[in-house]
């Protein structure tokens, strides 16, 4: 299998778990194995990986932990490479920098440099 840098947005409960399904396939993983790993039962994961938009955020969380996968925000608009780092180089948004200035007291959403 070929890999690559780029991300693409996720932006459908559809969209993430077909993602899901795809990394749980590429481990040789079933359903039910995951679910243990995750410590979610195998009907849940099934509803997950079908798309269902109203599962527990809690439950995704263990499944892509289980995964060894995280969650990172990116624009929804654009794909991008990943090994060129993501914010203030690409003049995209810089979450590094958001958090610094939040955890500052600061409020804006893009602070300056």
């Amino acid at each position: 299998m070929e890999t690559t840098n780029a991300v693409r947005p996720l932006l459908t409960s559809r969209q993430l778990g077909a993602a899901i399904a795809a990394a749980r396939k590429e481990r040789g993983w079933s359903q039910t194995t995951l679910a243990e790993q995750a410590g979610v039962g195998r009907p849940w994961l099934s509803t997950f990986e079908n798309g269902k938009p109203t599962v527990s955020l809690d439950g995704v969380l263990r499944v892509m932990i289980a995964l060894g996968l995280g969650i990172g925000i990116v624009p929804a608009d654009a794909d991008m490479d990943i090994s060129a780092g993501v914010g203030s180089e690409s003049g995209g948004f810089d979450l590094n920098r958001y958090i610094d200035n939040w955890s500052t007291g600061g409020s804006e959403l893009e602070p300056s440099a």
